[in-house]
């Protein structure tokens, strides 16, 4: 991945000058032996993998797997961490559902000049949400000690920074639902529209899954071992 990113820049597609990268994560059957349970922790047989998808490219940045139901925030920030030594040279929007809000990974973006775009569950943030007129708002993020808590902030850095200036835009589904999403990309450089199609992109990471599970059959795996786990699974990666 470093070498394409690298050596080909031609050939890498973006979005306004952005690669976009979808985070998200999927529970997959492991073997049902002694074995595998003990090597990931589980008491059944389910183990939580997480990628980071390259999805104008359609190249899986990193995947790995974790024992069920390892924290997304926590997966969210190895991503983070790791996808940034690949694509150095490059600006990114990172694009997630909404059990990925987390004020630790707003705060890691903004640190490292990231972009992010996130689906807001019914309870984040409602005290800023109940105060928004339009389909497309600026807000004033405070990080006080109780969210700091319950959004699982486990980081001790960036604790001196009180509040961010960020961005909810709100829309209508087919089905008539409304969703709301947060962001740090301005209005200036990308408009309602823009940010509605972005979200719209995180798709393929959904059908990445199911090309994962069911054409590939990477839930099949060889063996109970560790070692052939990951071999299993990084092939079919």
């Amino acid at each position: 991945m470093k070498l394409f990113y690298q050596e080909h820049k031609e050939e890498v597609t973006l979005y306004k000058g952005y690669l976009l990268k979808a985070i998200d994560g999927s529970d997959f059957e492991i073997p049902n032996t002694k074995k595998s349970k003990k090597i990931y922790g589980t008491v059944g047989t389910k183990v939580t993998v997480s990628t980071c998808y390259n999805v104008l490219n359609k190249y899986i940045m990193e995947g790995f797997i974790s024992s069920y139901r390892t924290s997304e925030n926590k997966s969210s920030l190895e991503h983070l961490k790791h996808d940034q030594e690949i694509t150095k040279d490059y600006k990114s929007i990172y694009i997630m559902d909404r059990g990925y809000i987390s004020i630790e990974f707003m705060l890691s973006c903004i640190k490292n000049n990231s972009k992010f775009l996130i689906r807001l569950d019914s309870k984040a943030y409602e005290k800023e949400r109940s105060k928004i007129g339009s389909k497309d708002k600026h807000i004033n993020l405070e990080y006080t000690n109780n969210r700091l808590k319950r959004r699982h902030y486990q980081s001790e850095k960036n604790k001196e920074i009180k509040s961010s200036k960020l961005r909810i835009v709100t829309y209508e589904l087919n089905t008539g639902e409304v969703e709301q999403l947060i962001t740090n990309l301005e209005m200036d450089e990308f408009t309602y529209d823009d940010i509605v199609e972005l979200y719209g992109k995180r798709w393929g990471i959904e059908t990445l899954y199911y090309s994962l599970k069911w054409k590939l059959k990477t839930e099949k795996f060889t063996s109970s071992f560790k070692t052939i786990i990951e071999q299993d699974f990084f092939s079919s990666v």
